[in-house]
């Protein structure tokens, strides 16, 4: 059985047009992948700031619910004690 070289001993050309379509294949798919790797890249840094705007809109909406009319009737309003989760 004859031992198959590693691609960098594949001569180019020379009755080896289907090894060198293979390595063709391969860099376009490795291509494809840096492209999708370098896409997923740039959106990761909006993902913080995305992050951080729900945070505030929680605590928002917490505080809103910690504030209850008073139940005297004298439209005071009561409020709870509001703590910060996140800082």
């Amino acid at each position: 059985m004859r031992r198959q070289r590693p691609p960098a001993e594949q001569p180019v050309g020379g009755g080896h047009g289907c090894g060198v379509g293979l390595l063709e294949r391969q860099e376009l798919a490795a291509c494809r992948r840096v492209e999708e790797l370098r896409e997923k890249a740039g959106r990761i840094p909006a993902e913080p700031a995305a992050a951080e705007h729900d945070r505030q809109e929680w605590a928002i909406a917490r505080r809103r619910v910690d504030v209850v009319p008073a139940s005297d009737g004298d439209g005071a309003l009561l409020t709870r004690g509001v703590s910060s989760i996140c800082r």
